[in-house]
């Protein structure tokens, strides 16, 4: 037991009541009921109820009801009630009240209510409420309501609704609504309404005349690489064409 001054001490006899308990900081600890509990930093796991906890930082896992947490970080985990959660970075897993979560970013996962869900990113899956998401990217899946939502990209998934949607790029299927999406690029799929699609930005899609047209320009002397099949739209036929190198 780590004790840094006398009010320390007196800090923890009078309050600590779990077993297996290792603090150090300030009111590292205080009024803690948990046992297994490890605790450094100012008021790190202050009042914590849950077992099994790590908390590095000041304020992380304040308050914190969940068992098995891992806070690493200013204010991780503050007020947590999920249980199985690991949360890395400043205000991470902050009021989080899902199961299952893993964070890592400032704010990521930040008033998080869905279920196992991983996060990495600033503000990634922050007020979130859909379960079984991961989100990746600043802003990802930032308040999410869709269930098995997949996410990698600033603003990738950002007010999404929809459920089984997979959105890759910039602000791809931002504020989609649809069910059953897979969205590819920048800002494609944003507004997106329609279920049960393929959805590919045509920014990243590039559109030639004919066939003809594409296999004169997308060659290995303009950058193409061997091995490879190349997608684009095909003008004349009105579909989507390959060029295999």
């Amino acid at each position: 037991m780590p004790i840094d001054n006398p009010m320390r001490l007196h800090y923890f006899l009078c309050c600590n009541t779990g077993n297996n308990v290792s603090a150090l900081g300030y009111r590292s600890a205080y009024c803690n009921t948990g046992s297994n509990v490890t605790a450094s930093g100012t008021d790190s796991a202050y009042c914590n109820t849950g077992q099994n906890v790590t908390a590095s930082g000041n304020n992380s896992a304040y308050c914190n009801t969940g068992d098995f947490v891992t806070a690493l970080g200013i204010n991780s985990a503050y007020c947590n009630t999920g249980f199985r959660i690991t949360t890395l970075g400043s205000n991470s897993g902050h009021f989080n009240t899902g199961f299952g979560l893993t964070a890592s970013g400032y704010q990521s996962a930040y008033f998080n209510i869905g279920g196992d869900t991983t996060t990495s990113g600033y503000k990634s899956a922050y007020c979130n409420i859909g379960n079984q998401v991961a989100a990746f990217g600043t802003n990802s899946a930032y308040c999410n309501t869709g269930n098995q939502v997949t996410a990698s990209g600033y603003g990738s998934a950002y007010c999404n609704t929809g459920s089984n949607v997979t959105a890759i790029g910039y602000n791809s299927a931002r504020q989609n609504t649809a069910n059953n999406v897979i969205v590819l690029g920048i800002n494609a799929g944003n507004s997106n309404g329609f279920s049960g699609a393929f959805i590919v930005a045509n920014s990243e899609l590039p559109s030639y005349v004919d066939h003809a047209t594409a296999v004169a320009t997308i060659t290995i002397g303009a950058g193409a690489v061997a091995g490879n099949t190349y997608f684009y739209h095909n003008q004349t036929t009105n579909s989507v064409g390959t060029v295999r190198l």
